[in-house]
């Protein structure tokens, strides 16, 4: 993913070789760490969860639902594994379907 503002230059040659101009300032470094919970595990599966009610659900997910995808995904090891189990159960359940 190229995370680089981009503006109009020249690309050069060196050796022979065409290298393509990376010009800009990493967008990382001002844009968007705010936006990224602070915190362990536990912060971040807790805003996962909310932000995938929100999205999926309407902000209508039980507690209790919210609490088991919690419960569930947070021994999980890496957190692309968590995102896509967390969208995986909420799209299986019952609930879901009845609110789509």
């Amino acid at each position: 993913m190229q995370l680089f503002a981009r503006r109009r230059v020249k690309a050069r040659h060196e050796h022979g070789k065409f290298v393509p101009a990376r010009t800009g300032h990493d967008i990382r470094r001002t844009h968007g760490a705010a936006d990224r919970p602070r915190g362990g595990v536990q912060e971040f599966v807790a805003a996962l969860v909310t932000y995938l009610s929100m999205l999926l659900m309407h902000s209508q997910m039980p507690a209790n639902m919210q609490t088991t995808i919690i419960n569930t995904i947070t021994p999980v090891t890496t957190n692309a594994q968590r995102v896509r189990l967390a969208v995986f159960l909420i799209v299986t359940s019952s609930q879901y379907k009845v609110i789509h």
